[in-house]
């Protein structure tokens, strides 16, 4: 009896998280808690002072980087210009070139840092404003030559790259223009910059004397440099600056003179390269001077508010500890004298008297409630049983052991799972493990467990979780009816429900024969039809009630209402959806749909005639969050010319009105020239078999079904 109680209060009883932790030491944590997050903010305080000033300093130098990369857009603009004007000058198309040259000294006349140069098609110079009266003019740079080819090439102006100018004798880059007589290359223009112009950009934008800038070509050459642009000019960048020309921001690398610099790169409309850089160490050196402030004032708060917190604490452990020692003695005998003048004291004695009264009757109730809950686990009829989460048994009531046939002594040995059947195990563990995972609160399941004699009983059984105090799943409580008499009774129930689908076929049989009689005078087409769709009805039932009234599978259902078609089925006929199952409802409807749309192909469509052919497809397509829609189609394709039918008949009824108002559903009809098309979309749920509400909310149907069929108008 000790042992079973023990078992049961295991569960029961909470556990401390935090054990043998004084007074003292959670002082401290009190202490740590608040100072540890002050020094984060102080941290992080410096940190960001030390982030944003690094920040300000690359968006400083990405801003000049843009604002030099503008300013020689600007400067290159203003030299394209004037060499578009002097390329309009029709002297240069004239044999005798001087009067174009005069023209063009005069232009460049003002302009210190640039020159013209007037070149044939093979490169040889005519005309450099450059040169003395009287020195010969060479032919031009190799580079320069490649570039007026390409200007001649495209017909635009091309811009080389820096080069050594022969006639200025220093570094110059050339915008080329192409000059064209009777459509042929003729002589290019090109205007000779020297590099030290765009020096004075650099200067123009009063870098600081720490920074380094450059301006590099398409080739990653340096037009201009500060400092040592007189060593640098037509070098190389640093291999650092080249990987990265092709990018726009902040980088970094490490510059030509072995110092890892951070650089901001900018482009101009040309390509040209726009790079200001600072060393690395000498940025690092800017921003401890700006957070060292900081730093210090950050350190020293931090530094005394924790002194103060730790006196604090001190004073307070050690009235706390002679609070203990008084409280002790209390503890120990209730009967002695509260020291006066400590009200305290007075309060806290009286506290821990009531505290032991409500402790010895929380006792005596729990003991009443175990009590009440052994009369209850002991002679309920119910079976009742406590298991931990891998199974093993922890208690059984003994209704429970009584349907099974085992003693207490075996269950202790037993895992509840070996209990269950094999054919039922599979379906059990599913929902044990939703369980477990807390997906659902409780379940409730009907399967068979072997008894200890070995045959197989069937129980209907609710299985719920016991938490622990820290609300994590610890056992599992089942408890478990015999219902092996309700299932004989069941089977019973069914096969009466066979007897009466009999009963219903003979009905129906009987409901053709006084359709036919009554309709002797009418024209033998309508007995015929009227037949059809009586068939089609039954063989709808026959498949809710092969499956019990739980749905019918649609594939089957198309087969069903296709029966007579069966030799043009995968030739003719093609059938295509994933396996639905179908609520009963559903089923009367799109099986009578579908054999008014197959026998309207048969005798007026595509089925009519030995090419024609008829698809029919189904799917389930999203429609918004968490929601599916069902769509069917009907496809006829190579069948006689579709025609107005003369009147309207049942089967437009069941084709469109029935579904749509039935369903819920939206149809669509349509008389191609290809043939019929049907098709049919509405909720998944009105269709398929799931749990739904009594009285769903239906939506108003839409049909786009025309008055008539095509064919005789006979269906």
């Amino acid at each position: 009896m000790a042992r079973g109680r023990a078992k049961w209060l295991k569960w029961r009883l909470p556990r401390p998280r935090i054990t043998g932790w004084t007074i003292a030491a959670r002082l401290a944590a009190i202490v740590l808690t608040l100072a540890v997050p002050l020094n984060l903010v102080i941290v992080a305080v410096i940190w960001h002072l030390a982030h944003a000033s690094s920040e300000a300093q690359r968006t400083s130098l990405l801003y000049t980087a843009r604002s030099i990369a503008r300013a020689a857009d600007a400067e290159l603009g203003k030299h394209m210009a004037l060499a578009l004007a002097l390329s309009r000058s029709p002297a240069l198309l004239e044999e005798d070139i001087g009067p174009f040259g005069v023209e063009a000294r005069r232009a460049f006349e003002a302009i210190e840092d640039a020159a013209v140069l007037v070149a044939d098609a093979e490169g040889r110079e005519l005309i450099n404003t450059a040169s003395q009266p009287g020195q010969p003019l060479p032919f031009r740079h190799p580079e320069a030559i490649a570039a007026q080819k390409r200007a001649f090439e495209t017909g635009s102006i091309g811009l080389t790259g820096v080069l050594f100018g022969p006639v200025l004798e220093e570094w110059i880059v050339n915008i080329e223009i192409p000059i064209f007589k009777n459509g042929q290359p003729y002589r290019a223009l090109a205007v000779l910059m020297k590099a030290k112009a765009y020096l004075r950009l650099l200067d123009g934008q009063q870098i600081p004397q720490n920074w380094l800038a450059g301006i590099a070509d398409q080739r990653g050459r340096f037009i201009a440099r500060v400092p040592a642009h007189d060593r640098q000019a037509g070098r190389l960048a640093s291999e650092g600056w080249r990987n990265i020309m092709a990018r726009d921001g902040v980088f970094q690398f490490v510059s030509l003179e072995g110092d890892p610099i951070v650089l901001a790169n900018a482009h101009t409309s040309k390509g040209w390269s726009i790079g200001v850089a600072v060393k690395k160490a000498q940025m690092q050196a800017a921003t401890w001077d700006t957070i060292r402030w900081a730093a210090f004032l950050g350190g020293g708060i931090s530094a005394l508010s924790l002194l103060f917190a730790l006196a604090i604490s001190r004073r307070i452990t050690h009235r706390i500890a002679r609070l203990q020692r008084k409280t002790r003695l209390l503890l120990s005998d209730p009967s002695l004298p509260t020291p006066k003048g400590l009200p305290e004291l007075e309060g806290l004695s009286e506290a821990l008297k009531q505290a032991a009264q409500e402790r010895n009757r929380s006792e005596q109730a729990l003991r009443e409630s175990e009590e009440r809950f052994r009369g209850i686990f002991e002679h309920a009829a119910t079976g009742i049983a406590i298991a931990n989460l891998k199974g093993r048994f922890l208690l059984c009531n003994p209704a429970y052991l009584a349907m099974l046939g085992y003693t207490a002594g075996e269950a202790e040995n037993l895992n509840f799972r070996e209990l269950v059947h094999p054919e039922d195990a599979e379906a059990n563990k599913a929902q044990l493990c939703r369980l477990v995972k807390q997906k659902v609160p409780s379940f409730e399941i009907v399967n068979r467990y072997i008894a200890k004699s070995g045959n197989p009983i069937w129980v209907h059984k609710h299985v719920s979780l016991l938490k622990n105090a820290e609300g994590k799943p610890a056992n599992v409580v089942v408890l478990v009816t015999d219902v092996t008499g309700r299932k004989r009774y069941e089977e019973h129930i069914e096969l009466l429900l066979h007897e009466v689908n009999h009963r219903s076929k003979n009905l129906l049989a009987l409901v053709q024969a006084v359709a036919r009689q009554t309709a002797a005078s009418c024209p033998g087409d309508f007995v015929s039809r009227f037949g059809e769709r009586i068939r089609a009805m039954a063989a709808a039932q026959d498949l809710l009630v092969k499956n019990e009234w739980r749905g019918v599978n649609l594939a089957d259902l198309v087969r069903s209402q296709l029966a007579h078609f069966q030799d043009l089925a995968g030739t003719r006929i093609e059938i295509g959806g994933p396996p639905l199952l179908l609520s009963a409802s559903a089923a009367q409807t799109l099986g009578m749909a579908i054999h008014e749309l197959a026998t309207n192909a048969g005798k007026y469509g595509s089925l009519s005639n030995a090419s024609g052919r008829a698809a029919i497809e189904w799917s389930l397509e999203p429609a918004g969050e968490d929601c599916e829609s069902f769509v069917m189609s009907w496809t006829e394709t190579g069948g006689p010319a579709a025609s107005e039918p003369t009147r309207s008949g049942f089967g437009r009824i069941v084709i469109c009105d029935v579904t749509s108002s039935s369903l819920d559903a939206k149809v669509d009809f349509e008389l191609a020239p290809e043939g019929l098309r049907w098709r049919l979309e509405c909720r998944s749920t009105e269709v398929l078999e799931t749990e739904r509400p009594p009285f769903p909310a239906a939506a108003p149907a839409t049909s786009s079904c025309p008055p008539r069929l095509h064919g005789s108008g006979k269906k």
